[in-house]
């Protein structure tokens, strides 16, 4: 048994040193790869408000433009975020509706189930299997 249990420590033990350099691998990777798109975004921008001061002949107003365009862009994923927390929530309001005409309805039905021993025994096997399915999981790393 000793044996066994060292082998599945060992096993978790690589495992974690695997999980560990990949994300170090991946953090580094994905550092560079913002870098060069914060870069070329900043080239981008340059590019844009150097093209809007040749046409319009006035640093100021390309400057206003540009900054008038960003404010716009950074309107759009704000719209996008409130839009689906307002679709989720108005899902959640949906499955607690649900929940609640569920619950009503076996409060109902309890004086029906609770007049016969085979109802009875269903309801306390329904209980315990609903218990077992929430309770909190055992951590026995504490």
């Amino acid at each position: 048994m000793q044996a066994l249990a060292s082998l599945a420590a060992n096993a978790a033990t690589q495992e974690a040193k695997t999980r560990f350099r990949r994300l170090r691998r991946n953090f580094v990777l994905l550092s560079v790869t913002g870098l060069f798109g914060l870069t070329a975004y900043t080239l981008l921008i340059t590019a844009g408000v150097h093209s809007l001061w040749m046409q319009t002949g006035s640093f100021l107003a390309a400057s206003l433009l540009g900054a008038l365009g960003f404010a716009f862009a950074a309107v759009i994923p704000f719209a996008v975020m409130r839009f689906i927390s307002w679709r989720e929530e108005k899902r959640l309001a949906k499955l607690r509706r649900a929940r609640m005409l569920a619950t009503t309805a076996a409060i109902g039905l309890l004086p029906r189930i609770f007049g016969s021993k085979t109802g009875l025994a269903a309801v306390a096997a329904g209980v315990f299997a609903f218990y077992m399915m929430n309770r909190p999981p055992d951590d026995d790393s504490a």
